[in-house]
């Protein structure tokens, strides 16, 4: 510890003088300095000792058994416990963990490195379902948050990790959580999602963002394209949280998840027709034809959204193709819909803009 003080900038910068070591020699019973001076060196003093930086070393476990690890996770509910699997006779596995080591050294103060060797423990490694190596999971209040296999997608793990760390820091632990949600929803992690939003809202501290966290649940349901369940969910919401759709980001939010809730419904009720005329116009995007198609084949059953916006698609791209048939045809269904309707008010404004 000496040695290293001894080595830090500042104390290498400091110069002795005769005359200091002299004022505090025995042969000098009464010092020059005051008191309040004396009280000002030592307080100085002090904070040069508690503001000596000491390498926080990031802490790694090895598994005895599989109780062993049972304890070792419990520790999740306040710190992050990466489980890292992987083989003694892995080069791969040996590179990846320098990879973990080096981006988790600065969680050192809130993480732990579990180690598994998978032929010391393929029981345990069977249990956790684990089908590769290299493999690191990130476990937090008891639950798998997220994990990182072969080839997957290291940065998204290293984002949990740090949108943890944030929260195990103290800080705003409802902003970290809806970042989180919103991520999860991102990557289509709908396991992820319905787990986070679950375990916040049996979370009474963070109470006062319940309804976006229900609207999340919903999204959840969304990626899972289950109508039902996002059906119930926003007549909840609507039950116990309409009040909150003042606040502009719950709004916004709100709006999200009924837009995607029709989407799902538009796609479950697609005729093998209309999927054959998509799995086309993917491979021929270009084939107007393709598209006029589809907007008749949405007709046929009366799914008028996707047949506004397949010939929205094709003035976009043409705006005279085939004498103007597009346009024609959605002034058309315009005058059937009538005037009134959002469809027609929301078409009528994108095709004025296309055209100008």
């Amino acid at each position: 510890m000496i040695r290293k003080l001894f080595r830090t900038p500042i104390f290498r910068s400091l110069k002795f003088h005769a005359p200091a070591i002299y004022m505090f020699s025995q042969q000098n019973q009464d010092p020059k300095f005051s008191d309040e001076i004396m009280n000002k060196l030592k307080n100085q003093a002090q904070n040069f000792y508690d503001n000596i930086v000491v390498d926080n070393k990031l802490q790694h476990v090895d598994v005895i058994d599989a109780d062993h690890f049972n304890q070792l996770v419990q520790e999740s509910n306040q710190k992050i416990i990466i489980v890292y699997c992987f083989a003694q006779w892995s080069l791969e596995c040996k590179e990846f963990k320098e990879v973990l080591i080096k981006n988790m050294e600065k969680y050192s103060d809130v993480s732990t490195i579990i180690n598994i060797d998978i032929d010391k423990h393929p029981n345990l490694i069977t249990q956790l379902q684990i089908n590769s190596v290299p493999f690191a999971g990130v476990v937090y209040n008891n639950q798998f948050v997220d994990g990182y296999f072969k080839n997957g997608k290291f940065d998204r793990f290293m984002t949990i990790v740090e949108q943890i760390s944030r929260i195990l820091r103290g800080e705003n632990v409802e902003q970290m959580i809806l970042e989180q949600m919103a991520q999860l929803f991102d990557s289509k992690n709908y396991q992820g999602l319905m787990t986070l939003t679950t375990e916040a809202l049996a979370r009474d501290n963070v109470k006062k963002e319940h309804p976006k966290y229900l609207l999340f649940k919903a999204l959840a349901y969304v990626l899972m394209e289950d109508l039902n369940k996002i059906q119930e969910t926003l007549d909840l919401f609507d039950k116990q949280y309409k009040d909150d759709l003042e606040d502009m980001n719950t709004k916004q939010l709100y709006q999200l998840v009924q837009d995607q809730y029709k989407l799902v419904k538009q796609i479950k009720s697609m005729t093998p027709e209309i999927e054959n005329i998509l799995v086309r116009i993917n491979d021929n995007p270009e084939n107007y034809d393709l598209y006029f198609d589809l907007a008749l084949e949405a007709l046929s059953i009366k799914n008028n959204e996707l047949a506004i916006k397949s010939l929205l698609t094709i003035v976009k791209k043409d705006k005279n193709w085939a004498d103007k048939k597009a346009q024609k045809k959605l002034i058309e269904i315009f005058g059937e819909l009538g005037n009134q309707h959002n469809l027609v008010i929301q078409g009528r404004k994108e095709l004025g803009k296309l055209l100008n």
